[in-house]
């Protein structure tokens, strides 16, 4: 029994060391984050590229008095613009239906006295086009809008390489956040070395929609321009 009571009492004192030791290092562990001073910087970088990705919205929007021939007539047209689409060499997986409506349309006709309401249907029908070669976007407008398409809008524009100019876009960051943090730390005799913590707070890298001149009988301009792919950060160095 004694035994027992002295193994107990051995036990019951280890577990007590170990808690009072956790606790002392938990202790000194606020102590020293306590202690660090810190300055906080934010950095941000930017980089320009020309975008060679488009991305357009294509479709046909057809009426009638009669919804399945206004029906018939937008899915005769529809396939025309695919075929012209196909033609200039646009893939399957580039072209995504994004709309297709069925919706009845009332408007006054003002024929007889009281102006009575005349009833037809509307369907439309829109894909997304991904175009690869951007050179191509022009001849892709003229080529839809003479196979019967009349809903062309929504120029977008991307970069097929964002993320390694995404990545630029850091590297110029940091190196602001560095260079704030070196004029600040000047001031008291000390030079950033390595940050104490990095936040990354943004990633914008927009589509940038397009102007688009379209003139009857001519090919259609369009000017992409370039986009603008930043980065931010948050920098925190300790001294």
């Amino acid at each position: 029994m004694r035994k027992l009571y002295l193994t107990l009492l051995t036990i019951l004192v280890l577990v007590g060391s170990v808690f009072i030791f956790q606790n002392t290092n938990t202790s000194a562990d606020m102590e020293v984050d306590k202690d660090v001073r810190l300055v906080s910087v934010s950095g941000k970088g930017m980089v320009t590229a020309s975008p060679d990705i488009a991305f357009i919205d294509i479709g046909v929007e057809t009426e009638d008095k009669d919804a399945k021939v206004a029906q018939a007539n937008n899915s005769k047209d529809m396939n025309k613009v695919m075929e012209a689409l196909k033609k200039l060499g646009i893939k399957d997986k580039n072209i995504k239906t994004i709309r297709y409506s069925l919706y009845d349309r009332y408007e006054y006709n003002g024929k007889k006295e009281g102006k009575e309401k005349e009833k037809y249907y509307v369907v439309s029908n829109i894909v997304n086009v991904k175009i690869e070669n951007i050179e191509m976007l022009g001849k892709v407008i003229d080529e839809v809008a003479k196979a019967g398409s009349n809903q062309i809008s929504n120029i977008r524009f991307d970069i097929s390489n964002k993320k390694d100019l995404y990545n630029q876009a850091l590297e110029l960051a940091m190196k602001d956040a560095h260079q704030k943090a070196a004029a600040i730390m000047q001031a008291f005799d000390e030079k950033p070395v390595k940050p104490y913590k990095i936040i990354e707070s943004s990633y914008y890298a927009p589509f940038m929609r397009g102007d688009m001149n379209m003139i009857k009988g001519m090919d259609t301009r369009v000017n992409p321009g370039e986009l603008e792919i930043t980065a931010s950060l948050m920098v925190e160095y300790d001294y």
